[in-house]
């Protein structure tokens, strides 16, 4: 389940940074971005997308299972760079 501040750092259109355990390799990675969506995946399993801002190329998809630790910036506004709407489990919440 996804913690409340990482539900209000994507409603609130703030940065975050997350530690990750990647799925296939079990290397752990480090990520900075924006969030566009809260969510399940097609194979149902709760997962952030995620743009990151240091890297600038694409959405990643994180699931929320392998986040080891994560922090938010409250200071540092998500400045989308795509159309893309904010969403929350399917739900659009910024356009």
């Amino acid at each position: 389940m996804v913690a409340q501040d990482i539900i209000d750092a994507l409603t609130n259109m703030r940065l975050i940074s997350l530690t990750y355990t990647k799925e296939k390799t079990g290397e752990m990675v480090n990520h900075k971005g924006g969030m566009y969506e809260i969510g399940t995946n097609k194979a149902g399993r709760e997962v952030i997308w995620l743009w990151d801002t240091d890297r600038n190329d694409t959405i990643r998809q994180f699931l929320i299972d392998n986040i080891v630790s994560y922090d938010i910036h409250p200071e540092e506004e998500f400045i989308r760079t795509n159309p893309w709407p904010i969403k929350l489990y399917g739900e659009i919440i910024q356009v």
